[in-house]
């Protein structure tokens, strides 16, 4: 069930509703922590559009830089997570826990 979540998280950052984006993942990650381990990745919901996939990236990577925030950079580091390679979200999901005023579990196991 948490990986619906993760799929829900991609269709808001699709829409530019990153907040709603990490709320969903945050309680996916609730439910089960262990999906980060999973086979999903990203690139199966855009299928052949992969100019969508990149947009969408683009304009969250774009946010937060616009305004650098533990969950902007965590967001951002989840969904370059589930892209191929995954070496490209650790520096964004490190500087995220950084951030972070206190708890990093929803972090942690990206790491």
């Amino acid at each position: 069930m948490a990986e619906a979540y993760l799929r829900q998280a991609a269709a808001s950052v699709a829409l530019k509703r990153y907040d709603d984006a990490v709320a969903q993942l945050k309680f996916g990650l609730q439910l089960s922590p262990g999906w980060v381990e999973g086979p999903f990745r990203t690139a199966a919901l855009y299928g052949d559009d992969k100019i969508a996939q990149t947009n969408h990236l683009d304009a969250l990577a774009q946010a937060a830089l616009d305004r650098p925030s533990s969950d902007l950079l965590f967001l951002t580091g989840v969904m370059l997570y589930f892209a191929e390679p995954q070496t490209r979200a650790e520096p964004l999901l490190r500087r995220a826990a950084g951030l972070s005023i206190g708890e990093t579990w929803y972090i942690d196991p990206f790491l």
